[in-house]
C-alpha cells in the first residue's frame, strides 16, 4: 500500500487500538494473579509492538 492511500492511516490506527488494548489485558492479568494469562497478556504485547517497530523501519 501507498502511503497516500487512506487504509493504511486506519490499519495503523488499529494497530495502536490493539497495542492499548494489550495494556488492559496485561493490568487484568496482573490483577488476578494468573500467571498463564499474564504471559499470554505480555506476549500479545510484545508482538503487536514488534510488528509496529517492523511498520515504521
Amino acid at each position: 500500500m501507498s502511503e497516500a492511500d487512506p487504509t493504511n492511516k486506519y490499519e495503523s490506527l488499529v494497530w495502536w487500538l490493539f497495542l492499548g488494548s494489550s495494556i488492559f489485558f496485561v493490568a487484568v492479568a496482573v490483577r488476578d494473579g494468573d500467571a498463564l494469562s499474564i504471559l499470554g497478556a505480555v506476549l500479545f504485547f510484545a508482538a503487536v509492538a514488534v510488528y509496529l517497530v517492523g511498520e515504521r523501519t
